[in-house]
């Protein structure tokens, strides 16, 4: 892979003062002498590398799937960067103590390792491997990357032993329920979904310009929603991936791991498709049509990044509906995944049975579907809007000081009790009890108690209930006299 020879070549240049322009001349250097990675690691192994960055390169060979071959190419030279520059050992040589140094390093890589500038290309001599310091989401792809490789090292023969087999994600980044909250976070309310849709029916069809590019979005939009694609998906989604079997149409798509999952097509979506393709002078035929759904002027793919773009710019349009600016930002904060997590709660609400939410997703498993299923909550907390007393009741000031405790007590929840109840602390810490000052009263295996020094706000406390709910913990707020 001659792409992955020229990034760290450049980065070495980079990292040793040699401000250079790259240039076909480059390929000339003496390799070994710049980078000390072809040393040749004997011992037997059943693919043909003879250094590490052959081994990862045949790894990467592996994935089909561009998207999921660019963002693992991005990891593993980072990687190899960090296995040259710091660490100084070949990957037969990596114990534990190796592994997690490179994942403290990804968190915190020093200045030299970031550059400022995101737009900047590989070939230019300010360019480093990182943005900035990884996210927690962007941490816990970088781990599944490295299990990963280390798997198909290890099956390969290529290593002896696989340190990545004693690293846990959850025991690096800890707070795992502040993410699948953030989840919980990306459901759009009524409003904010009638002006997403709205903006898709107001786009121009004055022109015939106008309209083919309505017609595709709106055809991306409903791939997207209705069977719930990611984006990758869309993107290589060709005509003849529609069937129909027996009299009902299906979507035959490839995803995840090359994971094959077969999704009912609706007459709805149907009737986009046919009028897709007919404003573009396509027949009827879908099942014999062997093209891409989405082509540019050149007649080739587009890439997934150019339709991302197309939902950032309605969400965008959308966004302007609103004076509200915490709805504004949430608009221009949704990307084309939150459709699927949408797609799927809709249908949750809609009393499609979990398990069929779990298939047309093709979900793993059905804890996965579970985070996105928030119907019942919502529906409870607006009822309870409606349950009140048509007059207004006193505002009584107490006599005396009062206190608040708020308890949180495991039920059912994972084996490591100990693990569950630290990451729920932190969570709750980091992200919820910011608005009140909060003592700790005691933990111990099967929960804790605080002591705060305000009562909580609704949305806090609601946060603190779902938050709880996912964890399978209980929460009770107390209040008492000092």
């Amino acid at each position: 892979m001659c792409s992955g020879i020229f990034l760290y070549l450049v980065f070495a240049c980079i990292q040793k003062g040699r401000h250079m322009l790259i240039t076909t001349r480059l390929v000339r250097l003496d390799l070994p002498k710049l980078i000390d990675i072809n040393e040749f690691i004997e011992h037997k192994s059943l693919i043909d590398a003879k250094s590490d960055l052959q081994a990862v390169e045949l790894w990467l060979k592996r994935f089909k799937n561009a998207n999921t071959a660019r963002v693992y190419s991005r990891d593993a030279m980072r990687f190899l960067l960090w296995l040259i520059f710091i660490c100084g050992k070949h990957l037969q040589e990596l114990v534990l103590n190796d592994i997690n140094d490179f994942l403290e390093f990804l968190q915190n890589p020093g200045a030299n390792w970031c550059m400022h500038n995101k737009k900047l290309k590989r070939y230019d001599a300010r360019w480093r491997p990182f943005a900035k310091p990884l996210s927690k989401s962007a941490m816990r792809a970088s781990i599944s990357a490295l299990q990963s490789l280390f798997a198909f090292l290890e099956d390969s023969g290529f290593i002896n032993k696989n340190p990545m087999r004693l690293i846990k994600a959850t025991n690096i980044l800890g707070n795992i329920c502040a993410q699948k909250y953030n989840v919980y976070q990306r459901m759009l309310e009524n409003d904010e979904w009638e002006a997403l849709q709205e903006t898709l029916e107001e786009l121009p069809t004055n022109t015939l310009d106008e309209s083919k590019y309505k017609v595709k979005v709106l055809l991306l939009f409903s791939l997207l929603y209705i069977l719930g694609l990611r984006i990758e998906e869309a993107s290589s989604l060709i005509w003849s991936n529609f069937r129909c079997v027996d009299g009902k149409w299906w979507c035959f798509v490839v995803g995840k791991g090359d994971k094959l999952g077969t999704i009912p097509v609706n007459g709805h979506l149907l009737n986009t498709i046919y009028s897709f393709r007919e404003i573009h002078g396509l027949s009827k035929d879908i099942e014999s049509d062997n093209a891409f759904l989405f082509l540019n002027e050149k007649n080739k793919k587009v890439t997934s990044r150019t339709l991302y773009n197309y939902i950032k710019n309605l969400a965008l349009k959308a966004s302007r509906k609103f004076t509200d600016k915490a709805k504004q930002n949430k608009l221009k904060a949704l990307s084309p995944h939150w459709l699927r997590h949408l797609s799927a709660s809709h249908q949750d609400k809609r009393g499609t049975p979990l398990v069929m939410i779990c298939e047309n997703h093709r979900h793993a498993s059905i804890n996965t579907t579970q985070i996105y299923m928030h119907s019942e909550d919502s529906l409870r907390h607006s009822k309870m809007q409606e349950h009140r007393l048509d007059i207004e009741p006193l505002v009584i000031q107490p006599k005396k000081e009062v206190q608040f405790y708020l308890q949180i007590s495991l039920t059912k929840g994972p084996l490591d009790k100990n693990a569950a109840i630290d990451a729920i602390q932190r969570a709750m810490e980091a992200k919820i009890l910011t608005n009140a000052t909060a003592t700790i009263l005691h933990k111990d295996s099967l929960g804790f108690k605080y002591r705060i020094n305000q009562l909580l706000d609704i949305q806090t406390i609601n946060n603190i209930e779902m938050l709880c709910k996912i964890w399978l913990f209980e929460v009770s707020i107390n209040q008492g006299e000092l």
